[in-house]
């Protein structure tokens, strides 16, 4: 799995999922104050989400939506990635406490409590993408960076062969050509 460039950094993918609008615009507007390195997706129910083509790096994930609710969501995304290093970090979004025993029997990295407190997201996410930055150093990828200063983490797996034509190389991925 690459990681989208964006000058020169490595980008996290995050998907917020809540069938609230209100609390979408909060949790985004919550991540872009805490790192400019990140493509959010925003999605309304947990099937909008689970039909996304794409692999997050963070899902916060709110716990009752109408339809699916997160935990069913999570137990979906767990059968989708059942390595570890291959999961998306799940941080459960609630209102209510009860189910705070019952997210971290889901595999959830951790949890934040609506209405979200600034600070205990700051703590939240700074962790979680220090644990992001521990795997990546211990994943079989390869790192490229590009002569614009753009960077792309490449899954050894994803990649289908390299060609070096004089001094440009192409690096060939079972998503197209980098």
């Amino acid at each position: 799995v690459y990681r989208i460039p964006l000058k020169g950094k490595m980008v996290m993918r995050i998907a917020i999922c809540d069938d609230e609008e209100y609390f979408l615009d909060v949790l985004s507007d919550l991540v872009k104050d805490n790192t400019d390195t990140a493509a959010i997706d925003k999605f309304t129910s947990a099937d909008q989400l689970l039909a996304s083509d794409h692999n997050y790096d963070i899902i916060f994930l709110d716990i009752e939506m109408r339809g699916m609710n997160g935990i069913e969501a999570a137990d979906k995304l767990r059968e989708r990635f059942p390595l570890i290093g291959q999961a998306p970090l799940l941080i459960f979004v609630t209102s209510y406490k009860g189910y705070l025993l019952d997210e971290f029997d889901g595999n959830a990295y951790n949890f934040l409590l609506k209405p979200v407190d600034p600070k205990k997201f700051r703590t939240v996410f700074s962790r979680a993408c220090t644990l992001l930055k521990t795997i990546a150093l211990q994943e079989d990828v390869l790192l490229v960076k590009m002569p614009n200063g753009a960077s792309y983490r490449l899954d050894r797996s994803h990649i289908r062969y390299i060609e070096s034509t004089g001094s440009r190389i192409n690096i060939y991925t079972l998503d197209g050509e980098i």
